[in-house]
C-alpha cells in the first residue's frame, strides 16, 4: 500500500490527474483502501498507457504544462 501511495502523489507532484482506469495507480481509491487494508487485493503501482504517455511527454518537454495551458505546439510535433 505504501508504494501505490508514494507512486500515486509523485503523479500528482508531476502533474497528473485521478484515472478511471482501476488498473492505473493514478485511479481514486477512497472506496477500496479499506479491502486493501485488511489484505484483500491490493492498490495498482502503475502508471496506464495513457499515464505512462504523458509523463514521456512532459519528460521531453520541460513546458509542457505551460503548452498545454496555452495551446503552443507540444515539442516534436
Amino acid at each position: 500500500l505504501e508504494k501505490a501511495v508514494l507512486v500515486h502523489e509523485t503523479g500528482h507532484l508531476l502533474g497528473l490527474d485521478h484515472c478511471d482506469n482501476q488498473s492505473c495507480v493514478m485511479v481514486e481509491v477512497l472506496l477500496q483502501k479499506k479491502a486493501w487494508s485488511q489484505g484483500r487485493g491490493g492498490p495498482p503501482t502503475d502508471f496506464c498507457a495513457m499515464h505512462q504517455k504523458e509523463l514521456s511527454d512532459r519528460r521531453h518537454d520541460l513546458f509542457y504544462n505551460a503548452r498545454q495551458v496555452t495551446g503552443l505546439p507540444v515539442y516534436g510535433q
